[in-house]
């Protein structure tokens, strides 16, 4: 079975109608939004993967499980299909997993136009929405901590960043040029790692401020240069002079 994309006259279709057809995505099934948006429903080329998404009660648990299984199950994703609305619009309303999985994850945001409209559709941009939007987030993040030096487990990092504040940390990743490089941005989870396993509490203020320091940084050094043990290193340095009490 083939992906299927919405095309952009399905979108501009129903950005305007979003009034009149409110009340189809609040449907426990897809079937009357297929039956709306099929004419505008294309097959692609892309298979459509056996996914099984994690509907925990505890979002923070399933936004970490679902980071994993996303990213895996469309791992050969280009970042040109990624960015695309049509891709994801056209996910959520022809698939029934993916449908279900919006019904779970945004139950209660389905009752307001503009809030339905966030759900379907990329409305702040594309790199910005690539990260906030509820269903892309977790490909682009998952992209972004795949970490190939953990074979074992190379999605360790999503508990970081989905644990606590996940659509927070995801917008952070996203405005941010310096963890926009998945090294750099792992050598910063290093760090917060390294705190954590001595059995402090993680605190996601120390994400913003480490990746300011790091953002500050950039108007002085070549970041680019530095490997993910320098950025641990220096992470680990200026949580420590915070008084973030850092073992290295």
């Amino acid at each position: 079975m083939k992906i299927k994309y919405i095309t952009e006259e399905g979108i501009s279709l129903l950005k305007g109608n979003i009034n009149l057809y409110k009340e189809v995505f609040n449907q426990p099934k897809n079937k009357n939004a297929l039956a709306l948006f099929d004419k505008y429903l294309v097959e692609s080329h892309i298979e459509m993967p056996q996914i099984d998404l994690d509907l925990n009660d505890d979002y923070a648990k399933s936004d970490t499980e679902n980071i994993k299984i996303i990213h895996h199950a469309f791992k050969d994703l280009s970042f040109a299909v990624a960015s695309k609305t049509e891709f994801w619009t056209g996910l959520m309303i022809s698939s029934e997993t993916f449908w279900n999985y919006m019904q779970y994850r945004r139950k209660k945001e389905l009752t307001n136009t503009d809030d339905i409209l966030n759900t379907l559709v990329f409305m702040r941009g594309t790199k910005r929405s690539c990260y906030i939007n509820y269903l892309s987030r977790h490909w682009w993040v998952g992209k972004m901590i795949y970490d190939r030096a953990r074979i074992d487990n190379p999605y360790w990092a999503s508990h970081y960043i989905a644990d606590k504040a996940f659509a927070s940390n995801a917008m952070l990743i996203s405005s941010s040029n310096f963890t926009s490089k998945p090294d750099l941005l792992l050598g910063i989870i290093d760090a917060i790692a390294t705190k954590h396993s001595s059995g402090l509490t993680v605190n996601r203020y120390e994400y913003v401020d480490t990746i300011k320091y790091f953002n500050r940084l950039s108007s002085t050094m070549l970041l680019d240069c530095f490997d993910r043990n320098t950025v641990k290193l220096l992470a680990i340095d200026y949580l420590k002079q915070n008084k973030w009490n850092v073992e290295n």
